[in-house]
């Protein structure tokens, strides 16, 4: 979630690191992604069941989500 004040969070499922918290522990309560908001302006944000992705105003796409290429 995206607050007007630019403040991000994110909570939920999170085995594959789709909340962008750095851990993949699901999360029933908001957490801030104060990481990210440190360095970036998100502009728009949208969320899947594996996958979140961020877009800035000054830098590329962020994406959290599963990297595990399969074999």
């Amino acid at each position: 979630m995206r607050m007007t004040d630019g403040g991000l969070f994110s909570w939920g499922r999170n085995n594959y690191g789709q909340l962008g918290i750095g851990s993949f522990e699901d999360k029933r309560a908001p957490q801030s992604i104060s990481s990210i908001v440190r360095t970036h302006r998100v502009i728009r944000i949208t969320c899947g069941s594996e996958h979140t992705v961020a877009l800035t105003g000054m830098s590329p796409l962020l994406v959290f989500q599963d990297i595990t290429v399969p074999n």
